[in-house]
Parts: structure tokens; sequence; C-alpha cells
């Protein structure tokens, strides 16, 4: 039911890791989680706090890329874009204020969207089904 892995690769990664601290990955706490934030928490969260069943960022980004003009832009998903100006809109999204798109913004917005996608406490094929 699995991939095999070769012993190469075993060995591989056990001489990388050598040395290396294991990677504590602490489980997300909706706790601190604010009712407008769409970043770094999970889907559910999002739902249940926007009365929505898509998250609004997502419906955002979808709906700016989905335009023709979007679509033929070169690198959509490639390009990077200034880091300080994708923690600035984060910032926005997550204190409930409304963003907008300008015509010139779409590695912007698909950056925003990868983010989003990226920074789930919980990713869109949930734990449950890794094993499945």
């Amino acid at each position: 039911d699995r991939l095999p892995i070769p012993k190469k690769v075993k060995d591989f990664d056990l001489l990388q890791s050598k040395g290396s601290k294991p990677l504590q990955l602490s489980p997300p706490n909706p706790y601190s989680w604010k009712p407008s934030q769409q970043f770094g928490v999970s889907i559910g969260w999002i739902i249940d706090n926007h009365q929505s069943s898509i998250p609004p960022i997502m419906t955002k980004c979808v709906d700016f890329l989905a335009d023709l003009d979007s679509l033929e832009v070169e690198g959509i998903f490639r390009r990077s874009v200034n880091t300080r100006v994708v923690k600035e809109i984060q910032t926005k999204i997550d204190e409930g204020e409304n963003i907008e798109f300008e015509r010139s913004d779409v590695h912007i917005a698909a950056v925003v969207l990868k983010t989003f996608l990226r920074e789930l406490a919980e990713p869109v094929l949930t734990y449950e089904l890794f094993d499945s």
C-alpha cells in the first residue's frame, strides 16, 4: 500500500538529519485565533466564523484570477512578489478588512492564494486522509 523507499534514500535522509534537531510541530491553538482571521487557521474555523462554505480569501483570489486578462499573465503561480506586500495584505485580511486587488496585482493575488493554502492549520487533504 505504500511506496517503497530505496535504502540509498533512507541512508541519505539519516545522514542529513544527524546533528539536527527533530522538527517539533505544535498543534494549532484555536484559542489564540481571532474571529476574522483567515491565515494560519483551519478551514472549519473560517467557515464557522465567516458564515461561508468557501473561505472568503479563496473566493476573492480565485474570482480575481479567473478574469481572462489574469489568466493570460505569464508565470501566474511561478513568479514571486514582495513579501512585505503579501504580509500587509495578510494582516489586513486577518483584521477583517476588505481588500481589492488592482488590475496589475495578478502575481500578488496568486501568491496570497498560495500562502493561504500553505499556512492552513490543517492541510486541505486532512491528516486523517494521509493513511487511507
